[in-house]
């Protein structure tokens, strides 16, 4: 009788240890797939981007405020894929974390899932919307990156931040806001 309940347990815990690998292997990708991302685009950051800005000890002659000390080597970065045509930036890295390429490919489907090597990655590349010129000389220009929604976009910290887009008329935006603003007051 002891052996039948020993053999039992055994065959408690191999199916415990299989339902959990099983889990796993469900929940982990994305996780995983999320932080090869963020170290593919600091590897591109570090390839292709010099900040070779000097500290501002005050002597140095002030700059006009669009102008920077930051290269990007893009003939490299294109050799790799000619559909880069841009890159965003955003100062004080260790704050924002904002330093990504930015691709057209003509379509939205394209980098919605691919990185800029074209192996597929959730988070996908930022992209310019299909529908606008690759040469920014629209008077809109639509840039998309998604699939952020653990924070990352917005650098360290960012954690449960989300970016809402909003395109409506303004006294519509305004009312929503105002009715969003009494139903947080009520709890």
């Amino acid at each position: 009788m002891k052996k039948k309940s020993s053999y039992r347990w055994l065959i408690w815990i191999i199916l415990a240890v299989v339902l959990i690998g099983v889990a796993l292997m469900h929940i982990l990708p994305p996780y995983i797939d999320r932080w090869k991302s963020a170290r593919d685009y600091d590897k591109l950051a570090e390839e292709y981007v010099n900040d070779e800005s000097e500290p501002d000890d005050g002597k140095q002659k002030k700059k006009d405020w669009w102008a920077t000390d930051v290269k990007v080597e893009f003939d490299k970065l294109k050799a790799e894929n000619p559909d880069v045509i841009g890159w965003i930036r955003f100062d004080h890295q260790d704050e924002l974390g904002i330093n990504y390429p930015i691709l057209y490919s003509g379509d939205n489907q394209k980098y919605l899932r691919t990185d800029l090597h074209g192996n597929s990655h959730i988070a996908g590349c930022i992209f310019l919307e299909g529908l606008n010129k690759s040469d920014f000389s629209d008077y809109y220009n639509i840039i998309y990156g998604h699939n952020m929604n653990d924070g990352s976009m917005f650098g360290p910290g960012g954690e449960g931040y989300m970016r809402l887009n909003i395109g409506c008329p303004r006294s519509v935006l305004s009312s929503a806001l105002d009715a969003l603003k009494k139903a947080i007051d009520k709890k």
